[in-house]
């Protein structure tokens, strides 16, 4: 935290191991220069702080630094006093915002699930990707998504409380909207970080908090339980690239897979439209 009278901003390191400089820096870039229109938009989001040599971001002893302004609130996590039709809500005007903003080209470096060929799951992926033209993904309206809109980076704030601000967009891409509505649900959607099922509960009102904001068409009852799988078939990939895959991630992919008609149904009772 940076502080001076009136003033408040975030100063953050990118530890080079994870995010070297000649690989990354573009991506920070590219990220920055996507918040700097959205803060026009008013939509509640760290912005871009130009206090850096007259810049935002610099490389310096061989790390990425960036200065983004203070937004402030506590992180949404598992809290019961906060509807989860508020985070749903919130994505909605984040995608509404996104949509007018957002640039033709993808983010340096992103991992689009249409490219994930994890090997841990080679049977679900293969069906995975037979499955997305169906879903309508290739033909699909693209924008900037969030890309790990989870409890950890939704700020609550007020009373009663409700999520009021989106936080840390490291791993933001282009995708289809409904993309960003499973990769929140990856997390959100569970009762307990350790869960491997989804609670249909949750899953359901934070389709509906979206919803009411941003009517979802009739392809997000096929896309968003398959863009679940897809969430688990990404987090493969990154994992095999460290390694090895990650145990649990296989079991809620595993689940997802053999649960998607029942998702189906729950997203279909918030659209209005019987899923088949």
């Amino acid at each position: 935290m940076v502080e001076t009278e009136g003033w408040r901003a975030v100063l953050r390191r990118f530890p080079p191991r994870r995010y070297p400089p000649e690989a990354n820096f573009a991506h920070v870039a590219w990220l920055h220069r996507f918040l700097d229109p959205l803060a026009a938009t008013g939509f509640p989001a760290p912005r871009p702080l130009r206090v850096l040599n007259d810049d935002s971001m610099a490389i310096v002893d061989g790390a990425i630094w960036e200065v983004l302004s203070y937004v402030p609130g506590r992180a949404l996590m598992w809290d019961p006093a906060v509807p989860v039709e508020s985070a749903g809500s919130l994505l909605a005007r984040f995608h509404q915002a996104s949509l007018a903003i957002s640039p033709a080209d993808q983010r340096p470096g992103a991992l689009p699930l249409d490219e994930c060929h994890p090997l841990s799951a080679k049977s679900i992926a293969d069906g995975f990707h037979r499955d997305l033209p169906d879903a309508g993904h290739f033909s699909a309206i693209r924008c900037v998504l969030h890309a790990d809109c989870t409890g950890a980076n939704m700020l609550v704030d007020g009373d009663p409380p409700t999520v009021v601000a989106m936080i840390d967009f490291t791993l933001a891409l282009l995708g289809p909207p409904e993309t960003d509505i499973s990769f929140a649900l990856w997390v959100t959607g569970r009762s307990e970080q350790t869960a491997v099922t989804l609670d249909y509960a949750r899953l359901r009102a934070f389709v509906a908090g979206y919803h009411a904001v941003r009517p979802l068409p009739a392809r997000a009852i096929k896309a968003i339980p398959l863009y679940l799988v897809g969430r688990g078939l990404q987090m493969l990939v990154r994992g095999e690239r460290l390694g090895g895959p990650d145990q649990k991630v296989l079991d809620r992919v595993l689940w997802l897979h053999e649960h998607r008609n029942q998702l189906e149904e729950v997203v279909a009772s918030v659209v209005g439209i019987t899923a088949s």
